[in-house]
């Protein structure tokens, strides 16, 4: 199971981490479900952040669910018995001189379908909303980030860099620039 730190207070306002042992309760449902909203089963609609600073992960996700969501299928593979294997990259291990290797590696984590809960539904990413089921891709997506980092959520929630996230989704280099030195006409052309 994952690490479960989380941030709690006391009845005198005293807060702090602390790591207590969770309910993990399992959720039924497909990975992905067209909601009355969206115009397809993968939609940024469906990223709902809970408790958990991971939003630079979690807007990640709905970016390339908005402009790539075969890249979103292509990481899921139903193993079946609520267990998933969720495919991230990671950058290469590769000498300078070592030109010709790929960027970024393809890595399977083992997921299943078992949630961190409390009396309102999930703590952490809230599962995405269809008609008949609730749909499970963005809950598995976290879990397996998380497993990637430290096997913890507590690691994935202190913030971090979208394009970080961005190049675990889709194994593609991201560029991080100051927006004082971007043109809306670069941003046009890099959009388009």
């Amino acid at each position: 199971k994952l690490g479960d730190t989380v941030y709690t207070c006391d009845a005198n306002g005293k807060c702090a981490w602390k790591t207590v042992p969770p309910t993990y309760k399992k959720l039924e449902g497909p990975l992905f479900v067209k909601g009355e909203l969206d115009y397809s089963d993968i939609h940024p609609n469906d990223v709902k952040q809970g408790a958990l600073g991971d939003c630079y992960y979690l807007a990640s996700l709905a970016a390339v669910a908005l402009n790539d969501s075969k890249t979103i299928r292509d990481m899921f593979k139903e193993n079946g018995g609520g267990k998933y294997t969720v495919y991230l990259y990671s950058k290469a291990d590769k000498g300078w001189w070592e030109f010709w290797k790929p960027e970024f590696t393809r890595g399977g984590y083992d997921v299943d379908n078992e949630f961190p809960m409390n009396s309102h539904g999930t703590i952490f990413a809230h599962e995405g909303a269809g008609e008949e089921a609730k749909e499970l891709w963005v809950l598995l997506a976290e879990k397996a980030y998380a497993m990637k980092h430290a096997r913890s959520y507590a690691e994935i929630g202190h913030g971090g860099w979208p394009g970080d996230a961005l190049e675990e989704i889709t194994g593609k280099t991201s560029d991080r620039r100051a927006a004082s030195d971007v043109l809306l006409r670069q941003l046009q052309t890099w959009y388009n």
